[in-house]
Parts: structure tokens; C-alpha cells; sequence
């Protein structure tokens, strides 16, 4: 911010700034943004989409897909655990989470890779599970997360094994005589791949002056970077600090990081895009 007075000295157009507060809801996406810009129509060059990428160029990433499955039956004494009316909640969704696991096992040894990506494969993982009421109580329910990230033009097979409604499926013969038992599935997140930006559309030469000649890369994870894509505008994502680190304790962003994205490569990218846009004006 407090370069503003400096590049909006050196510009024709306008640079806007806008932060989005996904990581503190659990990274949900923040569609209201680029859907505030689609209705008033505005026009953009570039979007420059910033995230922890150890400042390198991410031009796609993969989709994600983040589910709650919420196993239920009615509470009993422990007492009847070993009955034929009996379903405990964490048994079955126990089960369940081993399914899963036993699917990204499979899908990791035998799907389809791209090692363009910094993670080759198809992603299952499990975030968040609990369930239970008390003890000497036969569980009432049982919740987990679950995600998964497919990367694009990869596989069908693989993103219906990830699907809920397959994880879900051939359930207990116990859960059938229970009264009550069943599973409700919830999509939490669902947004599509980023697949390379610059090969849709080619950036201005903002972004050719900060990929500086390099290599652009593809996250094995997903961005924000999607919901801009969908509006139609170029972009790429960008940013100080490693995926590595990231969720962790003491996360940090190395000082040599915030170093390579200051003030001096900001002011000299922002001179290359202003002599750029007065060449082309000059040769109109």
C-alpha cells in the first residue's frame, strides 16, 4: 500500500488492490469479488492473483472438491452394541474413511500422472472428523471432511472414484435394519481447475516483465486463481512465501521472499508495463 502514490504517478490506468479473507473461513473461496466485477462490466488487462508460491509464476492448478459426510442412527445403551439393531456411527464411518484411504492408495499407485504438477496425482485427504455423545452411548453420529484434488484433463475414472456418492455407497447390511441409520452428504466446496491461463489468453506485458524470461509453473494444490479465470480474465497467481509451510505452526515468509516481490522489482515492472503501453499508443 505504500507504493500507491509512486504507481499511480507512473500509470495510465488504474491499479486496483483487494484482499480476500478466505484462510480464515477454511479456505471456501471468495466468489463475491470477481462476480462484483463481471456485473459492473468491468474491463481488466490482468489479475494478479497473490499466494504462496515462493514467487514463482503458477499459470493452473488442480480442482478441489471438499464434502461432509454426517453418519446417524439413533442412540442406545452400549449395552445392545453387539445386537443385530445395533449401528454405531463410528464403526460405519470408520469403515468409510478406510474406504477412502484404500481409494487414494489405489488412485496414487495406479491412476494417471502429470508431473507437471509439484503433486503428480489425484489428492484424497480427510481434514476434520468427529462423532460420539458419551461414554457407555452407542455414537448417534459420526462427521468427517473429506477433499480431493484432480488435476486437469486427467482421468474420469478418477474423479468418480473420489466422488461421494461412490464412497458412500454399498453400505452396511447393519445400517439396513436400522431404524433411523442412514448417511447425508453435503458438497462444502466444489470449484473448477485452473488450466493454463497464458495458453487461453496472453497476458499483457505487465506479467511477461514479471515472469522475467522463467518458467511458469503448475500448483499441485488450488487458488482463488480459478474464480477469476471463470470471469474470463488473464492471470496468474503469485506470491512470497512457501506451500510448504503453510497451515503450520509459526508460519512464516522468509525475508529474502518479500524481497523479491518489493518496492524495486514493483517500480520496474511498473515502468516496463507504463513504456510498453506508450509505444503502442505512439504507434496508433
Amino acid at each position: 500500500m505504500a507504493l500507491v502514490p509512486q504507481v499511480k504517478a507512473q500509470l495510465d490506468r488504474p491499479v486496483y488492490f483487494a484482499w480476500a479473507y478466505g484462510k480464515e473461513v477454511g479456505c471456501l473461496k471468495d466468489c463475491f469479488l470477481p462476480q462484483s466485477v463481471k456485473s459492473k462490466g468491468a474491463k481488466n488487462d490482468d489479475w494478479l492473483v497473490g499466494d504462496l508460491t515462493s514467487n514463482e509464476m503458477i499459470v493452473a492448478h488442480k480442482l478441489i472438491c471438499t464434502c461432509k459426510l454426517h453418519v446417524k442412527r439413533t442412540a442406545a445403551h452400549w449395552s445392545g452394541a453387539v445386537t443385530k439393531n445395533s449401528c454405531n456411527a463410528i464403526d460405519y464411518g470408520a469403515r468409510l474413511v478406510f474406504k477412502i484411504c484404500k481409494i487414494a492408495e489405489g488412485i496414487v499407485r495406479n491412476g494417471e500422472s502429470n508431473h507437471v504438477f509439484s503433486a503428480s496425482s489425484t489428492i484424497m485427504s480427510m481434514s476434520v472428523i468427529h462423532g460420539g455423545i458419551a461414554i457407555k452411548t452407542i455414537p448417534v453420529h459420526c462427521i468427517f471432511n473429506y477433499e480431493f484434488c484432480n488435476p486437469p484433463r486427467m482421468a474420469h475414472v478418477d474423479s468418480q472414484q473420489c466422488a461421494p456418492g461412490y464412497v458412500a455407497s454399498d453400505p452396511l447390511p447393519e445400517t439396513k435394519e436400522c431404524s433411523g441409520a442412514g448417511i447425508v452428504i453435503e458438497n462444502l466446496l466444489s470449484v473448477p481447475s485452473l488450466h493454463d491461463a497464458h495458453e487461453k489468453k496472453m497476458p499483457s506485458a505487465l506479467v511477461s516483465a514479471m515472469t522475467g524470461g522463467r518458467d511458469m509453473r503448475k500448483l499441485g494444490g488450488s487458488t482463488e486463481a480459478d474464480q477469476y479465470a471463470l470471469i474470463g480474465v488473464p492471470l496468474i497467481v503469485y506470491g512470497p512465501g512457501s506451500i510448504k509451510v503453510a497451515n503450520q505452526e509459526n508460519e512464516l515468509v522468509p525475508k529474502k521472499h518479500l524481497n523479491g516481490c518489493g518496492k524495486k522489482r514493483i517500480m520496474n515492472i511498473t515502468r516496463k508495463n507504463h513504456d510498453m503501453q506508450s509505444h503502442m499508443c505512439a504507434a496508433r
